[in-house]
């Protein structure tokens, strides 16, 4: 439904090695955001964020549970300021993520950074539907991909405190639910993953 295949748009937020994949326990350092919106830089690195935590939250306007969570976002990124910080990560055109911003300013505003034409670092941190956020820790090691029910006050506090927290990992093999083509959707088993 709103998975969707991530195509690139074009040069934007790049490893300086750009045939790196990302992986848990590998250092962030070295990624380069080149297409920042809403920010005051409109290029950055992740190094320029040592010494807090950032969750790096790759969504798109098409995805509903992305939208859904960005309030929460801004919300967490206020409640935990000079400790945390949220970067959005989209691979869609600019002329339709202005618009998303545009129409959110009248809702509830999202004034987080946001860098455009993402496409490699989907790719590089094997993300192939949204939202998926990736936790990196204050040294800049990545140390979680998680769903968005890891995103809660009570995770980020005890990340900003000791790195060492439990998380539930998001897969690339992990199937999304078993579905059977020849059922109604959400019947019994088929897709109901209450």
């Amino acid at each position: 439904l709103f998975f969707m295949a991530i195509k690139s748009y074009g040069m934007g937020a790049v490893l300086l090695n750009d045939t790196t994949t990302m992986a848990i326990g590998k250092s962030a350092s070295g990624i380069v955001f080149s297409n920042l919106i809403n920010s005051p830089e409109k290029t950055s690195t992740i190094d320029n964020y040592k010494g807090k935590i950032v969750i790096l939250d790759f969504w798109g306007t098409y995805c509903q549970p992305c939208v859904a969570m960005l309030p929460k976002m801004v919300t967490l990124q206020k409640q935990f300021e000079g400790k945390f910080q949220v970067l959005l990560l989209n691979d869609e055109p600019i002329t339709r993520v202005s618009t998303f911003f545009s129409r959110m300013e009248k809702i509830s505003p999202v004034d987080l950074p946001c860098e455009l034409n993402a496409g490699k670092l989907f790719k590089q941190f094997g993300i192939q539907y949204g939202p998926q956020y990736v936790w990196i820790n204050k040294e800049g090691k990545v140390c979680a991909v998680t769903a968005h029910d890891a995103l809660t006050e009570k995770n980020i506090a005890a990340f900003i405190k000791d790195d060492a927290i439990s998380l539930t990992q998001v897969t690339a093999d992990a199937p999304i639910s078993q579905y059977d083509y020849h059922r109604p959707l959400l019947s019994g088993i088929n897709g109901d993953v209450s």
